[in-house]
């Protein structure tokens, strides 16, 4: 009974620990995805694929908004700055987020993101007086910029179709709108929008209206197809005839007409100001002020002045896509982006600066590096979607493919070389998966003398393709096996080819899978075998005489589609699913936190991969929106003590804030005795294992302690390794 007792005040302890310490969020994306920008005095703001970011024209630096800065979404579409200097952001899913940049703070609107309208993604926003008008999927909003009401809605224009979305305002005495099919115009006198009869309507005619100006006592209208002017309700087309047109903006006497490749200027010939500068980045938008023309592009901000022109770009992140990524043995993340022609190469960060090795010359599947593995010589692994896989070694990249391997592609096209996975063995060598083998050579051993030895599985189809990879403490490789077409066999093989007790065998459902859909497989420090399938999680305790099991279901895992496992310093479970981060506990039986989309900064709850470094504490989470990066206290412990550190200090108790005290420079599987200067034992504890343990303050009796100085000594599971410390306490 006591021990059972200690259990459950341990556990109590250690979920309200966990509820404290796992919230220090930070979010990286890609933000030189630009899709609308907007200029205010000397700060140029834009909205991104991967959030919202500010760039100081006089300092020349950046200031960053994403999901874990409180932003409803990253997926921003629109942007406005008001009188006040309030900064409007829309996105598209619907949201509307309002920036104070004094300090930082969101307020958010949520009407049309709750509307039941399909379509109410943010296309674009107008400031004009108090007035905010937004374009989204289905029509028009005013909304009041001082109180942050509604004051009308249209969804009809006059004979245009009903609930048509609006690509954008703009207002000359009279309100312009550009809809998916046509041009309304606010008719003269009128005080409601919201009545069909308020408007004045055309026909696009198949054109895509994108945006309206008045340049010259004129009115001109962006299309798909040129540029046109607007007469009497006549459209004439004007000059670049089918060019699409994707925005305008006037500054001093000239018109500036952006097109997807081409930056260009008016005023009584067409000259061209800059161009994107390569086929693979698109231009988007326009913001144009004082001496200045900027121009928004998928490869950052084109500047443009009368001393030429230049490049505003972010450090980040090349894609919003973080398909697989590892640690390496200096504490960097490298991570794969894509496959099948959506790869942007592979990505670098030391926790400061992002690293993008990308080749905007090399065609896909050239930048398809869909994996990484760190290995432990200090070669980083990249692998290629179609083009075998590249090593980098003291800053050197060097390419492997069908041409100076022996392994071979698939069938249909025996030089496109996918290599799913690679992972290195206890000696040294080097294991390679080959996804889809014309010759059925599945894994291929590169040894530490150069050799290559291959291995084929018996019974292999042409319907079977081969995935993860890892390899036990018994040198089995275990391989996880899917199917690109009905009725090939799926599931795990586990293969051992020591002449001592070599091995093959394959599980499936009917051995005990949940699924035979398996996607990822981890490794603990025990040993244990982790197989996250398509229906939940199962493990093998012992993988020299493998049985599998199935983690029990109280811990919302339960049908969960698992897309990856990482395992931390206390031997910890962090899962994505598809709807969220699970963290379980070492044996997965009870679940810590649940993070999705609704409680944390998660970018989505899709989670594509996770990786921990357990000697920092950090854990990396992957989407296909961005990458979260999550600060823990699960740090691996010291190997002896040498100096105990708690804060904070003087330590505050009873104050209604729970505040614990952290002790780092912990040893493994630490006890923890809290001693009065007069020498009674006021509490003792058992610390979760790792090098930071915590003290809620508490006596034997679970009283907050008086204020006084505290000693702490700590101790390791023998008793023979001590460390101590003093501990100023303040009740309140």
């Amino acid at each position: 009974m006591k021990n059972l007792k200690a259990f459950f005040l341990f556990f109590f302890v250690f979920v309200t620990l966990n509820a404290q310490q796992l919230e220090i969020w930070k979010n990286y994306t890609n933000t030189n995805d630009v899709r609308k920008i907007a200029l205010s005095g000397n700060d140029l703001w834009a909205v991104t694929s991967g959030g919202l970011f500010r760039y100081n024209l006089t300092g020349k630096t950046f200031s960053f908004y994403t999901k874990s800065e409180n932003l409803s979404s990253q997926n921003l579409t629109a942007i406005a700055v008001d009188g006040n200097g309030q900064v409007w952001v829309g996105s598209g899913e619907g949201y509307i987020n309002i920036i104070n940049p004094a300090d930082g703070s969101v307020k958010k609107i949520f009407d049309i993101y709750n509307s039941s309208m399909t379509q109410k993604g943010i296309n674009d926003f107008l400031v004009s007086g108090d007035t905010l008008f937004v374009s989204h999927g289905f029509g028009l909003s005013l909304i009041n910029t001082g109180t942050m009401e509604f004051m009308d809605n249209v969804i009809k224009f006059g004979n245009l179709q009903t609930e048509t979305s609006v690509t954008s305002v703009s207002r000359y005495g009279k309100i312009f709108a550009c809809l998916n099919g046509g041009l309304a115009i606010q008719k003269q006198g009128t005080s409601s929008l919201f009545s069909p009869d308020s408007w004045d309507s055309y026909s696009s005619n198949g054109l895509q209206f994108n945006k309206t100006v008045s340049f010259n006592n004129s009115i001109y209208v962006a299309t798909n197809s040129g540029l046109y002017t607007f007469n009497a309700g006549i459209f004439s087309q004007f000059l670049l005839g089918g060019v699409n047109i994707v925005d305008l903006a006037v500054n001093g006497s000239y018109l500036y007409i952006l097109t997807p490749a081409t930056l260009y200027r008016y005023s009584t010939t067409l000259e061209t100001v800059a161009d994107i500068g390569s086929a693979v980045n698109s231009f988007s938008s326009l913001a144009a002020g004082g001496d200045f023309v900027f121009a928004s592009s998928d490869n950052g901000i084109t500047q443009v002045s009368n001393a030429g022109t230049s490049k505003i770009s972010t450090n980040s992140p090349a894609a919003n896509t973080f398909m697989n990524m590892d640690i390496d043995a200096n504490g960097n993340l490298w991570a794969g982006t894509g496959k099948d022609g959506y790869g942007k190469g592979a990505i670098f960060f030391n926790g400061t600066e992002w690293t993008n090795y990308y080749d905007e010359t090399k065609p896909a599947p050239g930048n398809d590096f869909h994996n990484v593995y760190a290995g432990t010589d200090g070669t980083v692994y990249w692998m290629n979607w179609g083009q075998g896989y590249s090593t980098f070694k003291n800053n050197q990249i060097t390419a492997y493919n069908t041409i100076n391997t022996p392994m071979v592609g698939i069938k249909d096209n025996l030089s496109f070389l996918v290599i799913s996975d690679i992972k290195n063995d206890s000696k040294g060598n080097t294991w390679f998966v080959d996804l889809w083998p014309a010759d059925q050579n599945v894994l291929w051993e590169l040894k530490t003398d150069g050799t290559w030895q291959n291995f084929t599985f018996p019974n292999i189809t042409v319907s079977q393709l081969f995935y993860k990879l890892v390899i036990d403490k018994f040198s089995t490789k275990w391989v996880t096996v899917q199917a690109n077409i009905e009725g090939g066999n799926k599931g795990i093989i586990a293969f051992n080819e020591s002449s001592s007790n070599p091995m093959y065998n394959f599980y499936s459902t009917a051995d005990g899978l949940n699924s035979d859909i398996v996607n990822c497989l981890t490794l603990d420090s025990r040993g244990y075998l982790w197989i996250g399938t398509s229906s939940g999680i199962n493990y093998i305790p012992d993988t020299s005489n493998p049985r599998i099991y199935s983690v029990a279901y109280n811990t919302g895992i339960k049908y969960q589609n698992i897309t990856s496992m990482a395992v931390d310093a206390l031997d910890q479970k962090w899962v994505g699913t598809k709807t969220g981060l699970f963290v379980l506990s070492p044996d997965c039986i009870t679940q810590i936190k649940h993070y999705d989309i609704t409680n944390s900064p998660l970018p989505s709850d899709e989670i594509t991969s996770v990786v921990v470094d357990k000697r920092k504490g950090i854990a990396y989470i992957g989407t296909d929106y961005g990458l979260t990066v999550l600060k823990t206290d699960f740090v691996e412990p010291k190997e002896s003590f040498d100096e105990i550190i708690t804060y904070p200090s003087p330590y505050i108790v009873g104050d209604g804030k729970g505040t614990l005290l952290k002790i780092d420079g912990l040893v493994q599987n630490s006890s923890i005795k809290i001693i009065s200067l007069k020498g009674e034992l006021v509490a003792e504890f058992k610390t979760s294992g790792g090098r930071i343990g915590f003290w809620d303050g508490r006596d034997l009796n679970g009283t907050y302690v008086p204020s006084g100085v505290y000693y702490l000594i700590a101790y390791d599971q023998e008793g023979n390794n001590v460390a101590k410390a003093k501990i100023a306490v303040i009740k309140k």
